[in-house]
């Protein structure tokens, strides 16, 4: 089950790559939205274990 899972997300993965539209809106926006997830990845990931409480 787990490499079937793994199988296709690669091969979603793949299509998304190779979509030209999806390559397009990354080539004009991924500057701004590659640092802009990463710090929501983070923002979420302090605020669901608990940290800002703490330090707060």
């Amino acid at each position: 089950m787990f490499a079937l899972g793994v199988a296709l997300w690669c091969a979603a993965g793949s299509w998304l790559g190779s979509h030209e539209k999806v390559i397009e809106l990354v080539e004009r926006y991924g500057p701004w939205l590659v640092p802009a997830v990463f710090m929501a990845i983070g923002a979420l990931i302090l605020i669901e274990s608990g940290v800002l409480g703490k330090i707060l």
